[in-house]
């Protein structure tokens, strides 16, 4: 079976059937700026109505119409201070503009029929229907109105003062008789406005109703989407600290071996023993160095450990490292060879005199230009790139590479790329600029500089590439 009707009497119209709130669904209170336009619109509607009863009673369309338009002007300001607050409370209001209507109609049966106060009545209806909380007392309120109106149709057509009024006037046709004719004219105006108000108003609070839907599902798809985010970016971090562990644990075994070295030949061999016990102090301080940064990549004080979040995530690379060694920048040559490959015509050339690099800070080096070549591949129309990798007299070293395309209009990325960058370069305390370049195409260079500590390092690029030694600092 389907979900139940939350509206029997319109069950085709307002019923909360496929609505991924619920019937329980209540509308929001209205704003503050909402309340204060029907107190302005009170406010100015009274007094152009008064004129409109001061001009009525001028022409003389009611009979003893002094009477009549002060009484009609009386009932206008009561049911006026419930339109004022009409949207805070919707179904008080409306009981409450069904007894002021059925006073006026006992009192003096032409006033209620005026404009001013059917303005006022069909729009405590409309509110009703829009803005009441409960759509089960919603309809009760409606039956109670369907009731009144039965009633005071039936008082009005029957009032004398009607009567005499009618019959007052002359019927020119003489199709119908005046009576008559005037008893459907109210009947029919009196469904008209009652049906048209309620369907008007519960068509506002299906759209309100339709608008929460979307507001929460931007809210949900924008939780998932940052959730997704934090993924990447965890699993990036995740994957950047199984290098540097990487790094850190060669460290650590040269150590073990030249400490193992020293105590041997520590009596036959102080000199040996000493040089090995030097590589042990100088392989030390280079692994603190590298798991100050490892600490630095783990630790975030707005996201939870790195054990908590990875423990449903299938995110760590647990393969044995030794079987794959770790890239450097003396596997930028290989790497821009692959990705000439696979049709795009890549260049690469080594600037300045080669000299020792950190292993850690060639590995980031390696891994941005891997990503700039990708995002060169995803993102532009060129058919070729230029990598460039620079050392810079002892002091820094970087990594250059650009295209000379424009954007190919592909999917945008994420940015998680770009920021992967950002974040090797700030574990180095280097810099990374990314961007399109004045005179076309798009550049992405990373510098890192060399610290005067001593490191554990790898060789420096080589083989076939060209070496200039003149090409001057950017």
């Amino acid at each position: 079976m389907g979900p139940k009707a939350a509206n029997p009497l319109w069950p085709g119209f307002t019923r909360s059937g496929g609505s991924t709130l619920g019937p329980d669904w209540v509308r929001p209170a209205p704003t503050v700026s909402q309340q204060r336009f029907d107190i302005i619109a009170v406010v100015v509607l009274l007094p152009l109505f008064w004129l409109r009863f001061q001009l009525t009673t001028s022409v003389g369309l009611w009979q003893d119409s002094d009477r009549a338009a002060f009484e009609a002007m009386v009932w206008s300001v009561v049911l006026g201070l419930a339109f004022a607050v009409r949207r805070r409370y919707p179904l008080w209001c409306l009981m409450y503009g069904i007894a002021a209507a059925s006073l006026a109609t006992i009192f003096n049966p032409q006033a209620v029929s005026t404009f001013p106060l059917d303005l006022f009545l069909y729009s405590l209806v409309y509110t009703a229907a829009a803005w009441g909380q409960s759509r089960k007392r919603t309809n009760i309120a409606l039956a109670i109105l369907v009731l009144s109106q039965i009633w005071s149709l039936a008082y009005r057509i029957n009032a004398p003062a009607i009567i005499a009024q009618v019959e007052a006037v002359k019927n020119p046709s003489g199709n119908l008789p005046a009576h008559f004719s005037n008893s459907l004219f109210l009947i029919g105006l009196t469904i008209f406005y009652t049906t048209a108000s309620w369907i008007v108003g519960t068509i506002g609070w299906r759209n309100a109703r339709q608008q929460e839907e979307l507001r929460l599902g931007a809210v949900e798809l924008k939780a998932a989407q940052d959730k997704n985010a934090y993924q990447a970016v965890l699993a990036d971090r995740v994957r950047i600290a199984r290098e540097l562990h990487d790094v850190v644990a060669h460290h650590v075994s040269i150590i073990g071996i030249q400490a193992s070295a020293a105590r041997r030949t520590m009596g036959r061999d102080p000199d040996s023993a000493a040089k090995a016990l030097s590589e042990v102090e100088t392989s030390s301080r280079q692994a603190v160095g590298e798991m100050r940064t490892l600490l630095g990549v783990l630790r975030s004080e707005d996201e939870p450990s790195l054990t908590e979040a990875t423990a449903s995530l299938d995110l760590v690379d647990t393969r044995d490292p030794s079987l794959t060694p770790l890239p450097g920048l003396s596997d930028l040559p290989a790497l821009v060879e692959k990705v000439s490959a696979t049709g795009l015509n890549a260049q690469f050339r080594v600037v300045g005199q080669p000299f020792p690099v950190p292993r850690s800070m060639g590995l980031s080096l390696y891994r941005s230009a891997q990503e700039a070549l990708a995002n060169v591949r995803r993102h532009s129309t060129t058919l070729a790139a230029h990598v460039t990798l620079r050392y810079l007299e002892g002091t820094a070293v970087e990594v250059d590479v650009q295209d000379i395309g424009s954007p190919s209009g592909a999917l945008q990325g994420t940015g998680l790329g770009h920021r992967g960058m950002r974040e090797r370069a700030s574990l180095h305390g280097g810099e990374v600029e990314i961007g399109p370049m004045p005179t076309g195409g798009f550049r992405v260079r990373m510098r890192l500089p060399i610290t005067n500590e001593p490191a554990l390092v790898e060789a420096p690029a080589s083989g076939s590439a060209p070496v200039s030694k003149t090409e001057a600092r950017p």
